[in-house]
């Protein structure tokens, strides 16, 4: 199993591949483990040849990385029913022969799990969807509006933080929205059942088009509403659209 995630980081291009560890017979759902490789690229500038990567580090994981993206400067990784989220130290400081877990930091300030309490039952993580043009974690976290300026940025369905929809392989997406307050990422509402999600698209920061192994695709928007405590709770999706394709949709 193989999953990239192509990033810039300290004036450095990277490709982060995410493998399995011992798997036996190519099943996955047997695997308990996997890891990290982060390697770097160079000559990328060249466009007739370019330098084979070299490997970086190696960074052990407590589970299957379904899912890898690059996300303000660091990585979300999906294992199970968590993401952490990964920060690099300068590569210029690590050595790789004798600290090969040292150049991936682990944030768990905005690490995300899926819970009993928001889902339960047997499923993982497998995809991530999220708007690049929102708000900068950075950004937010110091963030010096007035109180007037917060309550109107609050009240615009959440539109300038940073949220992330997380889809399960079971049921669909569960949103997070980033809390500035706490400075972490807060489960906000969850989609109605969408059985067997295969495939998603981001149409726009608030509307999701899913593909369930049935071959329907459920067109919904998400409205992020917040009261004067910063709360979320009326948030909802709204269903847009529901339309039968009658093939296996295995791409969007």
């Amino acid at each position: 199993l193989m999953t990239g995630s192509a990033i810039h980081a300290q004036y450095a291009d990277f490709l982060v591949i995410g493998t399995a560890l011992d798997m036996s017979a190519n099943r996955f759902d047997c695997c308990k483990r996997g890891q990290l490789r982060v390697y770097k690229l160079s000559n990328l500038g060249n466009t007739v040849q370019m330098e084979s990567p070299a490997l970086m580090c190696t960074q052990p994981l407590k589970g299957l990385p379904k899912c890898i993206c690059s996300f303000r400067g660091g990585l979300l990784v999906a294992f199970g029913k968590k993401i952490e989220f990964y920060r690099f130290r300068n590569s210029t400081t690590v050595n790789t022969h004798h600290n090969q877990h040292a150049m991936l930091v682990n944030d768990a300030r905005f690490n995300i799990e899926i819970t009993d309490r928001i889902r339960d039952g047997n499923f993982y993580i497998c995809g991530i969807e999220f708007d690049d043009k929102i708000q900068d974690i950075n950004e937010a976290d110091n963030s010096h509006r007035s109180q007037n300026n917060e309550e109107e940025t609050d009240k615009d369905s959440g539109s300038k933080l940073p949220h992330l929809f997380v889809c399960d392989n079971r049921s669909g997406f569960h949103v997070f929205v980033f809390n500035r307050h706490r400075k972490r990422f807060d489960y906000v509402v969850s989609q109605s059942f969408v059985h067997h999600p295969l495939t998603s698209i981001l149409v726009d920061p608030h509307t999701l088009a899913v593909s369930n192994l049935f071959g329907t695709v459920s067109i919904s928007r998400l409205s992020l509403i917040s009261d004067d405590k910063h709360s979320y709770k009326q948030s909802c999706f709204n269903n847009l659209v529901d339309f039968y394709v009658g093939d296996t949709i295995v791409s969007m």
